[in-house]
C-alpha cells in the first residue's frame, strides 16, 4: 500500500510537469517528451496490475523502441515496487538519480518578507530561466516546452539583486498542494542564503493562495539542498530512483 500522502503528492507532482505524451496502460502510467527530462520520458507504476509482469515489460520494451527513446522506469521506494525494481535489475537495467521526496506544513511557516522578491509572468521567468539554467539547449527547449503546457496555476519568483537574477524557481498550486520546482541559483553566487530565501518567499505565496501542504523533490546525494530545505520545514517523505538502459 502506498500512504494517501505519498500518493497524493504523486499525482500532484505529474500535474505538475505535463508530458507531450501520455498513456495509461494497466495501471502503469507512461509518459514521453522529445529530449524532455526523465519524469517526463518515463514508466511509472501507480496501481495495482491485472497482467503478467512480463507482458507489461515486453510491452514497454516494444513501445519505447518503436519511439527510439531510451526505456525508463521511475519507481518509488514502496513494497508494492519491490517486485519490479527486482526484475528490472535482474534484466541489467541500472539505478541512478535517488531521490528523496519531501513534503512541509504550511501551517507552521514563519512570516517571512523580502525586498529583493519579484514575480514574474510564466514567459519573462522563462526567459530568465533560460539563462541560468547550464542544461544542454535542447533539452532546455523541451523543458520550457512542457512548462506552457501546464494547466495548474503557478507562482513564478526570483530572488533580484542589483538588477540581475541570482536565484529562481515556481511553485504549482494544486488545491491544497504546492509543489516546488526548478529552484536555482546562479553559480557566482551561490552561499548566500538567495535559493532560502527565494523558497521561504515561494511558500508564502502558496499559502497566501490555499495551499496547505508544501512537496518538492530533491537528489538524495545533494547535502547542501537537503540542509537547507529541512531548515524551513520539509521532512523526507519517501524516495524514487531511476531504472535506465545502460549506456552502449
Amino acid at each position: 500500500m502506498i500512504p494517501p500522502l505519498h500518493r497524493k503528492i504523486e499525482e500532484c507532482g505529474f500535474n505538475a510537469l505535463p508530458a507531450a505524451h501520455t498513456l495509461h496502460y494497466d495501471g502503469w502510467l507512461i509518459r514521453m517528451t522529445a529530449d524532455g527530462p526523465k519524469r517526463a520520458n518515463s514508466i511509472n507504476p501507480l496501481h495495482a496490475s491485472t497482467l503478467p509482469l512480463n507482458q507489461k515489460l515486453a510491452y514497454c520494451r516494444n513501445l519505447f523502441a518503436h519511439r527510439r527513446v531510451p526505456l525508463i522506469y521511475r519507481l518509488t521506494d514502496h513494497e508494492c515496487n519491490a517486485e519490479l525494481d527486482a526484475c528490472l535489475q535482474a534484466d541489467g537495467l541500472e539505478k541512478i538519480d535517488e531521490s528523496i521526496v519531501m513534503a512541509c506544513d504550511l501551517a507552521q511557516l514563519a512570516p517571512c518578507a523580502d525586498a529583493t522578491y519579484r514575480e514574474h509572468d510564466a514567459d519573462t521567468w522563462i526567459a530568465q530561466m533560460m539563462t541560468l539554467d547550464a542544461a544542454p539547449q535542447a533539452r532546455k527547449l523541451a523543458h520550457t516546452g512542457l512548462l506552457r503546457m501546464l494547466a495548474l496555476p503557478a507562482i513564478y519568483g526570483s530572488i533580484q539583486i542589483e538588477g540581475h537574477c541570482a536565484a529562481i524557481g515556481l511553485a504549482v498550486i494544486d488545491g491544497d498542494y504546492a509543489g516546488l520546482f526548478d529552484i536555482a541559483t546562479a553559480p557566482a553566487l551561490r552561499g548566500n542564503g538567495y535559493a532560502r530565501a527565494l523558497t521561504l518567499s515561494l511558500l508564502r505565496r502558496a499559502k497566501e493562495r490555499g495551499a496547505r501542504t508544501a512537496y518538492l523533490q530533491v537528489v538524495a546525494a545533494n547535502l547542501p539542498a537537503l540542509k537547507l530545505y529541512e531548515s524551513v520545514g520539509f521532512r523526507a517523505c519517501y524516495r524514487y530512483w531511476y531504472r535506465v538502459q545502460p549506456q552502449a
